[in-house]
């Protein structure tokens, strides 16, 4: 869509939508495995039948995009798009620690669903993509309304996968179903935490290494640096995680608001608090819904610090200094990220880059209410204003986001402030700045001064702060070749597919998605070696036939009775042409194709009511030209003339009209159409050339054919409207307006 139509669709109305939107809307914050929806297309020609949805960020794999270790990754001259392989397609290829990771990215989702009443979605394999160790959905399912799904039908789900499950698993995953369907566990809560369990058991003894950086810099354009972030900058460090020490990594990136009125105190004041409360709690041993809690009351506590500072300093309203704030806390195999504002956490795999959180902003806002599509929000003057931030007002009324995630591949998380993120400069630079640290390459320590270096130079109005951490588990690396593999056979798979086809390039005036055309196949050596002394025969053959006179008196009149007369040229489309308008506008030229077998032939009415049953007969292959839309009308309704009549099959042939010079049979037809079939009717009640009269747009709309302006004479057909005064009346460029 955005390649080919970028100035399409025209959004549709939020109010007209399918209950599916709502679903996606309000699941924003899920992004990391849930698709958003970019925009809705409806069909003119059919307003009452559901819009299509249009996903973006949706689960498909750009092969060349993807780069292993240098070992096994797909070529680099394979340039399709596939979809991400199913959980099923690869559930007998992985180890059994990854199929239960997928279990437990599906259980941390399932009460989201359910109380969207999309759950089904999570009961259909074939929606359940994965990519990598990821698991991504590829579109949303309703839920019947009558029949809610149950955790007792996800068990019964999985219990028809057990027989292809990894033996390590088996027993467990055999105890965990039968707890599911027999209603022992009846809560998604107890579901995860006996998968947190065994999943711990399989990276418990394996150490986690991690890498950590943080850089900030004011910008080329600010007088001073109002973000801040923790360790201090500059730092480069690496860890050993282990599941049984009193191991973490935690680092902060707060973008502070206030300009002179003190973003810098605030950023400052937030990072100190973090840092000393956060350590008051025994981070290694707290399960994760403490640990949660922790994040949320440490956060609370900075909030109060600043507020209580703006209060003392009788700060109101816009004077009130604040900051964003971005966290990340990595314990062994576990992730937790909290956010308040805009500054933002995006994670990094060798498959792609997610961002993993959803902005406190306006847009966001409106998106998540359901209120509108996320790219119509961003159109809003006010759409990236905060709606909360540390500092503005009690803790009480402050509502950070905390979401856990486990770790199950090597991968890269970045914190950033708007500074980088804006003007999508994550996106733009992940795979040549960040995917080379998952290939074992690029120099680390100068990372952060290269996101910097990119901020500035791109962006450069704000102040910029990056966190950096490189996460490394090597038990993965088994799963994540034996995905490759799969993902390269699929790669192959198409490519042997669409051998000896090409994209053929859209018209420049039908701007439709590119048509597959087929390609002459390749000769062989062989074939290719034996075309040379073909010719020389042909040759020689001609130059003995035209030399010898006995034998060119024979063949010449034998060819000049054999050889069949040349078929008339198809008539080749004309770059002005219109394509089936939607809406068709004043000015146009339609030719009504073929009307279906056993349906009523149009009929140009005198006047537009859809009650009077007579008028004159339409003939198909008729031209007509629109000379008016009016808008006033409820239903649309086109004022047309005959410029041309399509073939008859009467006693005669209807008489043209005396101003009448260009016989119908002389104009070029679609040749890709069938031809018109000869219509038995009365040349009295066929409409003729000059006829005017009424049609109802929906009706003409499917018989609509493209049709040249040049092949109808002004004189006999002129344009409703000089397209000099009205634009809209133009042939040329798009015909959608």
């Amino acid at each position: 869509i955005l390649d080919t139509l970028p100035g399409y669709p025209q959004a549709t109305d939020i109010e007209d939508v399918r209950a599916v939107v709502y679903a996606y809307l309000r699941l924003a914050e899920h992004r990391l495995h849930l698709p958003l929806v970019y925009d809705l297309v409806t069909d003119e020609a059919h307003p009452a039948e559901h819009p299509i949805v249009l996903l973006e960020e949706a689960a498909i794999w750009q092969p060349g995009q993807v780069i292993g270790r240098g070992d096994g990754a797909v070529s680099s001259g394979f340039t399709g798009v596939l979809l991400l392989p199913s959980i099923l397609d690869l559930w007998t290829r992985v180890s059994g620690r990854r199929q239960l990771f997928w279990l437990w990215q599906v259980t941390s989702l399932w009460s989201s669903l359910l109380s969207e009443e999309v759950a089904t979605t999570l009961l259909t394999p074939d929606l359940i993509r994965v990519e990598g160790g990821l698991l991504r959905l590829l579109e949303l399912r309703l839920d019947l309304p009558d029949t809610p799904p149950t955790l007792a039908d996800l068990g019964a789900l999985w219990q028809s996968w057990l027989t292809k499950a990894d033996p390590d698993i088996a027993d467990f995953l055999q105890s965990l179903c039968t707890g599911m369907v027999d209603g022992a566990l009846s809560d998604a809560e107890q579901v995860l935490a006996e998968l947190d369990a065994q999943l711990a058991q399989f990276h418990g003894a394996m150490p986690h290494t991690v890498r950590m950086t943080t850089r900030t810099d004011q910008g080329p354009t600010r007088s001073r640096n109002e973000d801040a972030c923790y360790p201090k900058e500059g730092t480069v460090a690496t860890d050993v995680l282990h599941s049984d020490a009193a191991d973490h990594t935690l680092v902060v990136v707060c973008d502070g608001i206030g300009g002179h009125q003190g973003g810098d105190v605030a950023s400052h004041l937030a990072i100190a608090s973090l840092e000393h409360h956060l350590h008051t709690f025994p981070l290694p041993t707290l399960d994760p819904s403490k640990l949660s809690h922790a994040l949320i009351e440490s956060i609370g506590i900075a909030n109060d610090q600043i507020s209580q500072r703006n209060d003392s300093e009788m700060r109101m309203e816009r004077q009130r200094m604040g900051t964003t704030l971005v966290l990340s806390l990595l314990r062994h195999h576990e992730l937790y990220l909290a956010h308040v504002g805009d500054s933002r956490a995006y994670w990094i795999t060798r498959w792609g880059c997610h961002q993993a959180t959803l902005d406190d902003d306006v847009a966001s806002r409106q998106m998540r209410l359901g209120y509108a599509l996320h790219r119509q929000a961003l159109r809003h003057p006010n759409s990236g204003s905060l709606v909360q931030a540390l500092g503005m007002g009690p803790s009480n009324l402050l509502h950070p986001t905390v979401r856990r995630f486990l770790l199950d591949e090597d991968g890269v998380i970045l914190l950033c402030s708007d500074g980088l993120s804006d003007g999508d400069r994550v996106e733009e630079h992940w795979d040549t700045e960040l995917l080379p640290l998952l290939k074992g390459a690029g120099d680390f320590a100068t990372l952060g001064h290269h996101l910097i270096e990119i901020a500035n130079t791109q962006n450069g109005h704000d102040n910029v702060t990056v966190g950096i951490i490189h996460h490394q588990l090597p038990v993965a690396e088994d799963d994540q070749q034996i995905i490759l593999q799969h993902m390269q056979a699929l790669a192959e798979d198409y490519q042997a597919t669409v051998h000896g086809r090409a994209i053929a390039a859209p018209s420049a005036t039908t701007p439709t998605a590119a048509t597959v055309v087929a390609e002459p196949a390749q000769p062989s050596r062989r074939s290719i070696s034996f075309i040379p002394l073909l010719l020389i025969l042909l040759l020689g053959s001609a130059l003995v036939i035209f030399l010898v006179p006995p034998l060119r008196d024979r063949v010449l009149p034998l060819l000049s009775e054999t050889t069949p007369e040349a078929p008339p040229l198809s008539p080749t489309p004309t770059p002005g042409a219109i394509a089936s308008p939607t809406p068709i506008l004043p000015g146009n030229l339609i030719q009504i194709g073929r009307t279906p077998e056993g349906a009523t032939p149009l009929l140009l009415l005198s006047q537009p009511d859809p009650a009077k049953l007579d008028g004159l007969t339409l003939i198909s292959g008729s031209i007509l030209r629109v000379l008016d839309r009016p808008e006033e009308i409820d239903v649309p309704w086109l004022r047309v003339v005959v410029c041309s009549v399509g073939e008859t099959s009467v006693g005669e042939a209807p008489a043209p009209t005396d101003d009448a010079i260009l016989d119908s049979t002389e104009l070029p037809t679609d040749p890709t159409l069938p031809a018109p079939e000869p219509t038995t009717l009365p040349s009295n009640q066929v409409a003729q050339v000059g006829n005017e009269g009424w049609l109802p747009e929906d009706a003409v709309v499917p018989l609509a054919m493209p049709v040249a302006e040049e092949v109808v004479p002004s004189n006999i057909c002129p344009p409703a409207t000089d397209p000099t005064t009205n634009p809209d009346s133009s042939l040329e460029g798009d015909p959608l307006g």
